[in-house]
């Protein structure tokens, strides 16, 4: 009798558990309609009246006796020279009266004509948009840099760079009933309050390393051509604050030309950032020649710049600026010097941004030592930090462990820590104490992003000086205080901030932030739940109206429409393929119940303009925003007053933007006054606006932090030792992550954005092809194959230390390391710990993941001389340490959630982290492990045998399917797909084809196996199958 037996090598066995995939938030169909509060607010309720007293119109100088500089002219060469000491700035006057609308009509003025109208040839034209006024010639339009550059050359004790600029021939001068203006096409316009209407060109250069002196030569080519002002005086621009909804308005004032001797051809400031010096050059052709009294345009202007390195004494104000070991060699000196540049990369990308120069950063050297202790709670590369409370901070752990899955090394540290750890350097309040542990975090870690994670009731705000005319805020909250790391900011002691005399030496203070700094404004667990939920969902999903904008305006005044600062931003920044929604007054008035049915279908970027306060703002009040429905969270760029200000309210709108369960994921927000400039010319916080957006769209800096400091820089120049733009920038605050990505086109997208979705079909007449009765297949386990084993793993790891008892070192830190070889995410992890010493209550452990994240197992256990013996921390215990035991034992529940490691990676190297927090006494830990349950990602089939994978990071993935019994794969060949995951909008499709093996299936053929005969023969690594035949019946044993 001939048997024959068929049988298949390594068939495995699997056990399925349904573990459901994250689905996305479904898209809001834009035009749906959403329930809103219909309560919507009046218009007039935030109505602020101002009324600055006038003010002299002649601008000052500040002179300074500097034992360093001096002034000298050239004679055929130069016609006008500046100099400027390092950290100087300009003293801007602005004035103006605020004349009754009525006071004005009896004076003659004919407010019918509009006599805002500075730039538009009819003054009688009364619409304000597009088509009736010319765009103001502003970044990113107008030209910027130099034409010709000759970079710094070395010379016997000094460097020079001549730089040359060529201005358009196309000159015009235009009147308005206030007086005469000056404008260049394709040029920027000088619009600073209390200076004349002028073109100018802006660059940036690079300083070459240990600069002490910096002094400005200018030679024009040509007597140039004297212009002929029709009218006696020059006009200036004013500036209201966005808060004012009033017939109060400002009359533009006019400069005689008797003023115009402060007119000079250059003007500059110097800076310091991440340890660069930096200088900024305006230049104006038009300006004002002392030699003949008459204002004169000259079409080609070149700059030299002459920069003196002589060594100075040491008791110099200067000397210490460039000398690193000066700096740092304890932190106590670190209040009045700046700090020495780092030397990593994203520091020279971001220099190379800025300047026009970027080669002169070779004199800098290639090493950049880092001295000075750290009290950091670890060492390593920290590149994200988040600071909030102890109560808050499990809620912030989650969102530093999304951003070390994105590969972005994140950390969270207690301002409780920062309390207990740092003094501060200056008043030793938590501000300070803050700020200093940021300057310890960017030296020591790298640190890039500052998260603030809370209200001021956890991370204080530090209020400032600022001045516009005769409006004057000693205390305008700012986060500028915790980015900007330079020197002192109460320099003179006298309990007011940010003066411009409180920086290093009796100078301005540090304006350049060091790193980028948002806030979360959260004051409970429900708040801080929802502000990261938010970011996730941001940073995870892609917007279902990626490409839609709400530009929205309200009337300013009687003659000013907010639709003049937005038409420029759109033209300027936005891509033409968007979709903008427009809400102007200039077309209808609109309301705040419409305002609220178009968020409610969440568009992706939305930008304001118009009157605010702390609870109003775009004519929703705050229990508007709280009803808001939208799915997917946008951002919001508000130019109105007040909203940001996070101190004056428990909640205000602006913060309600962000701690909601909907609304936006940021908002970037005054905190005081907003300013605009009455009238066609944009200006105040148009600027900052305008170079926000062009940061993003223009310049492709998509991180909204990157995005507000390139705002910032590139409207340095403005900013004076007073008046409005020194007011905005202080005041114009990230209420949100600094670190998230904008999802927009020509920028990267989310990180963690990609997916793979495919279908499980039955091959019915094994074709390798799917045909229509190739029904899908439910209920099939789809994996991805992590260690490409080609199975899939689940299971429990136990692993223990297996080195000898290692002393804790007293009053220090013990790191034992642990591998781990489990390929598969993180789904419940128990950590055993068995150890002793002489007083527990110094001690406190972590446990780190091989990403970097930590967790706390405990902190001071309430207990003298003891042992913790074979002690697990398990997140299924509620037993906690209790007070006068001396020796613990059996599962306590940990300080932190351990679960914060689920859907980590498991293997890698952990460590365990043992501190001692106190001198005199020591221990030792005797042994210590890990019992990690993990599982590859993986899905189960729909109905119709679809399946996806969603929120994966960019990278190579491996995709298979468990096959039923008696069905083998068709298609792909050899039964996986690998895929790579790149930025995409599309999902990574795979299609699985599956069909019932035929029986008897293809197998190689053994032969006949005779009775009591053995066979044996080797198993080909590609042949499933094999088959052979016996020549009787009874028990056949096979070993394989």
């Amino acid at each position: 009798m001939i048997t024959t037996m068929t049988f298949r090598v390594a068939h495995e066995l699997y056990s399925r558990c349904r573990f459901g995939p994250r689905v996305p938030i479904p898209p809001a169909e834009l035009g749906s309609t959403y329930p809103v509060c219909s309560n919507e607010p009046d218009r007039n309720e935030c109505t602020q009246i101002l009324r600055p007293m006038k003010t002299s119109t002649k601008r000052k100088r500040l002179f300074r006796s500097l034992s360093n500089c001096r002034l000298s002219y050239r004679k055929n060469l130069l016609r006008q020279l500046r100099l400027e000491s390092l950290e100087e700035r300009n003293l801007f006057s602005l004035g103006g009266p605020m004349v009754p609308a009525d006071i004005l009509g009896q004076a003659g003025v004919n407010l019918s004509q509009g006599w805002w109208g500075l730039l538009s040839g009819n003054l009688a034209e009364s619409a304000v948009g597009p088509e009736s006024s010319p765009l103001i010639p502003t970044a990113p339009t107008a030209k910027i840099g130099p034409d010709q550059l000759q970079d710094f050359v070395e010379s016997p004790g000094i460097d020079s760079a001549k730089l040359v600029f060529c201005f358009p021939e196309n000159l015009e001068i235009r009147e308005s009933p206030f007086g005469s203006y000056i404008t260049l096409s394709g040029e920027s316009l000088w619009t600073n309050p209390g200076d004349p209407i002028v073109p100018v060109r802006v660059t940036t250069l690079l300083l070459p390393a240990g600069t002490r002196e910096v002094r400005v030569e200018v030679e024009f080519s040509g007597a140039g051509q004297v212009l002929e002002i029709p009218s006696a005086n020059m006009a200036t621009p004013t500036v209201i604050a966005v808060g004012q909804d009033t017939p109060w308005v400002e009359a533009p004032q006019t400069l005689p030309f008797e003023n115009l001797v402060e007119l000079t051809p250059v003007r500059f400031q110097t800076y310091t950032f991440r340890g660069f010096q930096l200088l900024s050059v305006q230049v104006f052709p038009v300006h004002w020649d002392i030699t003949i009294d008459q204002l004169v345009y000259h079409p080609t202007v070149s700059v030299e710049i002459l920069v003196d390195q002589e060594e100075v004494s040491q008791d110099s104000e200067l000397a210490t600026q460039n000398d690193p070991s000066a700096n740092l060699s304890s932190f106590e000196n670190y209040p009045k010097a700046t700090l020495p540049p780092r030397g990593l990369p994203s520091d020279f990308d971001l220099l190379s941004r800025v300047v026009s120069n970027p080669s002169t950063v070779v004199t800098y050297g290639n090493a950049f030592p880092t001295s000075g202790s750290s009290r950091l709670p670890r060492t390593g590369s920290i590149s994200y930090v988040i600071i909030t409370s102890s109560d808050l901070e499990p809620v912030f752990r989650r969102l530093a462990l999304h951003k070390a899955l994105q590969g972005v090394s994140a950390e969270v540290v207690t301002v409780e820590y920062i309390q207990s750890r740092y003094s501060g350097l200056e008043c030793g309040d938590l501000a300070d104490r803050i700020r200093e542990f940021i300057t310890d975090a960017y030296l020591h870690w790298g640190t890039e992003w500052v998260l603030l994670g809370g209200d001021v009731e956890i991370v204080p705000a530090r209020g400032v000086y600022a001045q516009v005319g005769t409006i004057v805020e000693k205390f305008l909250p700012t986060d500028l205080y915790y980015a900007c790391l330079d020197g002192p900011w109460d320099g003179n002691r006298n309990g007011i901030w940010g003066e411009p005399i409180d920086g290093h030496a009796a100078k301005d203070i540090d304006l350049v932030p060091e790193v980028f700094v948002g806030r979360a404004p959260v004051s409970n667990r429900l708040e801080a739940e929802n502000f990261v939920e938010k970011i996730i969902q941001y940073e995870t999903y892609v917007h279902p109206n990626q490409t839609t904008a709400l530009w929205v305006g309200e009337q300013l005044d009687w003659r000013t429409e907010a639709s003049y600062s937005g038409d420029i931003i759109r033209a300027a920044a936005l891509p033409p393929d968007w979709q903008i929604i427009e809400r102007y007054d200039r077309d209808r008035v609109w309301s705040g119940r419409e305002l609220a049915e178009l968020l409610n279908q969440s568009p992706h970027l939305v930008n304001h303009l118009g009157h605010a306060s702390e609870d109003v703002n775009a004519r929703l009040t705050v229990r508007d925003v709280e009803n808001l429905r939208n799915q997917a969270p946008f951002f919001l760029y508000s130019q109105g007053c007040l909203s940001g200000a996070f101190d004056l309210r428990d909640v205000s709108i602006g913060e309600q933007y962000v701690v909601g369960a909907a609304g936006a994921f940021g908002v970037i927000m005054n905190t005081r006054y907003g300013w605009y400039v009455p009238g066609p010319i944009p200006g105040g916080n148009h600027f900052y606006a305008l170079e926000f957006w062009d940061a993003v769209f223009n310049e492709h800096l998509s991180q909204v932090g990157l995005a507000h400091h390139d705002a910032r820089m590139d409207n340095l120049f403005r900013v004076g030792t007073t008046g409005v733009y020194r007011w905005i920038h202080f005041g114009t605050v990230l209420l949100g992550d600094p670190e998230v990505p904008f999802q927009v086109s020509g920028s990267p997208r989310a990180r963690q954005q990609g997916s793979i979705a495919g279908r499980v079909l039955s091959d019915v007449n094994r074709d390798g092809q799917p045909g229509a009765n190739d029904l899908g297949l439910e209920s099939i386990l789809v994996y991805l194959d992590l260690n490409a084993d080609g199975r899939f793993n689940q299971g429990t790891l136990t692993t223990v230390f297996a080195g000898p008892p290692t002393e804790i070192p007293d009053a220090g830190i013990l790191r034992s390391v642990l591998p781990v070889s489990a390929s598969g995410k993180i789904t419940d992890i128990v950590v055993r710990l068995d150890l002793e010493h002489q007083y527990l209550h110094d001690l406190e452990a972590y446990l780190v993941s091989p990403s970097g994240h930590r967790v706390k197992l405990f902190s001071r256990i309430p207990a003298a001389a003891g042992d913790l013996s074979q002690v697990c921390f398990s997140d299924n215990s509620d037993r906690q340490f209790s007070l006068r035991q001396t020796n613990y034992s059996g599962t306590f529940r940990p300080a932190e959630p351990l679960a914060s490691f689920r859907g980590q990676e498991a293997t890698g190297t952990w460590v365990l982290e043992i501190l001692d927090l106190a001198p005199a006494d020591s221990g030792i830990l005797r042994t210590w492990g890990l019992e990690i349950t993990f599982e590859e990602p993986h899905t189960l089939t729909g109905p119709d045998g679809q399946f996806v994978f969603h929120g994966l990071s960019q990278g190579e993935y491996v995709t298979r399917i468990v096959v039923p019994g008696g069905w083998e794969v068709v298609l792909p060949a050899d039964e996986l797909y690998r895929i790579t995951l790149q930025e995409s909008n599309q999902p990574a499709e795979c299609l699985f084809l599956v069909a019932p093996q035929p029986w008897p299936p293809q197998a190689e053929d053994w032969g006949i196996l005779r009775f009591r005969e053995v066979l044996t023969t080797n198993l080909e690594p590609n042949v499933r199958w094999f088959r052979f035949r016996t020549d009787t019946s009874g028990i056949c044993t096979i070993l394989a």
